[in-house]
């Protein structure tokens, strides 16, 4: 008997429950718990064989909305220790609510708690056997629920976001999103003496070798300018906690309280949830007083030094998914710089640390701490990363685009996070001063020979073959007549259902 839970969130046209429907014929699910979020209002789902639970109560954690606690399975010894290995990143990942740490510790737990209560109770009573996820869980509540899968041992899937638009990996955990496709090159690709790659990947593949500056800046921004790039993610950052949002929002609340009729119990739940909001935006507009932008970070970093052997360390955009969670222990990136710091200098390399352009705000003790870090030199954000890459004995990074285009380009990458290219020729996974020195050492050896195109193309033909290629959620309203809509949701269905084949779960008539 098949009881799924689909992360079902930005679907328009009716996309996410047209997917349901036919991979229900195909896979003949009894009940589908899922988190929704529509901007239409065009999907429909039966009563009593889909439980929708609405994606904003889940990340603003008001489940009380909804259910009474009361009536949900308590917390057991068992279930909480199993939980510790997830429990700081699911706290941490409260950040996304206003995209900068607000919470006390002891407020983080009890919110922490409170997802991990509903969810448990959820995916236990529907008897949930299969976890589909269509983006890495970043939100505090969706990671609980992927944790919970894999200490019950639910068979899960998770779309992984590539440097492609609409391809995805699709993993059993956030540590495995490699090893398919690294097992597909070797087995397969790596043996072949020409191989075609897909139409998206050689146009990208193209543009990252033989493109002008402008091409690959689209490539990267999606058509968006630099200075529109960096205006829109500060704006949107400093919006968080406008006064004006919170007046909205608790007019909002009140406005809804008087529609409900409420009684007085709920009101004064609902005057104490205002109260709490005006303290985090208390604390949010003392924590932006205390942030400082780009501006900051270019007048403290410098320029290259001509002559100079070094390598060069990428930041992150943060919040994101590629550092949280798929930076693991690595999130704070300051003690990767410091490892790899450490490395370079014993080996003859000073460290270039680039901030990435986009970045809104930043605390600014994290930028003092990297000049700090003995042999760190700061970059300033205008340098092309492109000619500091060419430049380097390698780059480095956690995770992210960068790490693909920089091999693709000839120049190996260190990787500190979880990647699904760590399998690909010229990456390297570390994590302490010894792996970095191996790392090092071992690509000094390789430089003369570099990086084997021939290799490159193998590794990018296993993923095409391996990844997802389809709108996992149709944010952008795609019509339901569009010949797209139709190819992407039946590769949705057909890879999804493949994956249950693969587990056992798929009814003995599925044949798809």
């Amino acid at each position: 008997m098949l009881n799924i839970f689909f992360q079902a969130v930005d679907s328009a046209g009716g996309y996410q429950s047209a997917v349901l429907r036919e991979l229900d014929e195909k896979v003949h699910f009894q009940t589908c718990l899922m988190t929704v979020k529509t901007s239409d209002g065009a999907d429909a789902y039966e009563p009593g064989k889909y439980i929708p639970v609405n994606y904003d109560i889940c990340e603003q954690n008001q489940y009380d909305k909804i259910v009474d606690f009361n009536e949900l399975l308590p917390l057991d010894r068992g279930l909480l220790e199993a939980m510790h290995p997830y429990e700081l990143t699911a706290i941490r990942m409260l950040v996304r609510n206003y995209d900068r740490d607000i919470y006390t510790m002891d407020e983080g737990m009890r919110y922490y708690l409170r997802h991990l209560r509903f969810w448990n109770h959820m995916l236990l009573t529907h008897e949930v056997n299969y976890v589909f996820f269509n983006n890495t869980p970043h939100h505090t509540h969706d990671y609980v629920i992927y944790a919970l899968a894999q200490v019950y041992g639910i068979r899960t899937n998770v779309c992984i976001s590539t440097n492609f638009e609409n391809r995805y990996f699709l993993a059993e955990t956030l540590e495995d999103a490699w090893e398919r496709t690294a097992r597909l090159y070797e087995n397969k690709y790596r043996r072949m003496p020409e191989v075609t790659l897909p139409k998206d990947i050689a146009q990208y593949y193209d543009t990252i070798c033989h493109g002008s500056k402008e091409e690959n800046e689209k490539l990267v921004l999606q058509g968006v300018s630099r200075k529109q790039e960096i205006e829109d993610k500060r704006r949107l950052f400093r919006g968080e906690m406008a006064c004006k949002k919170m007046v909205k929002k608790n007019l909002s609340r009140l406005k809804w309280q008087v529609l409900r009729g409420e009684n007085e119990r709920m009101r004064a739940e609902g005057k104490e949830a205002i109260r709490r909001e005006y303290r985090y935006y208390q604390r949010g507009r003392m924590k932006l007083r205390e942030m400082v932008n780009t501006d900051y970070y270019n007048r403290i970093a410098g320029a290259p030094q001509p002559g100079e052997a070094y390598i060069i360390y990428f930041l992150h955009y943060q919040p994101e998914a590629t550092s949280l969670p798929q930076g693991g222990v690595f999130v704070d990136q300051e003690l990767a710089v410091a490892v790899l710091a450490r490395s370079a200098k014993e080996l003859g390399y000073k460290l270039y640390v680039k901030e990435h352009f986009v970045q809104p705000y930043r605390n600014k003790t994290f930028y003092d701490d990297l000049l700090n870090i003995e042999n760190v030199k700061l970059i300033q954000t205008g340098y092309d990363s492109k000619e500091l890459v060419k430049g380097s004995l390698c780059g480095a990074t956690g995770n992210g685009t960068v790490v693909l285009e920089s091999v693709i380009r000839g120049t190996p990458m260190l990787i500190f996070g979880e990647s699904g290219f760590q399998g690909c020729p010229g990456v390297y996974r570390v994590g302490s001063v010894q792996d970095c020195k191996a790392a090092i050492e071992s690509i000094r050896r390789k430089k003369e020979e570099g990086i084997s195109q021939k290799d490159i193309r193998a590794y990018l033909a296993a993923f095409g073959e391996n990844s997802l290629f389809s709108y996992v959620y149709n944010h952008e309203g795609l019509k339901k007549d569009s010949p797209w809509f139709q190819e992407s949701k039946e590769k949705l269905i057909a890879c999804i259902t493949e994956r249950l084949r693969e587990a056992g779960l798929c009814s003995l008539d599925a044949r798809g």
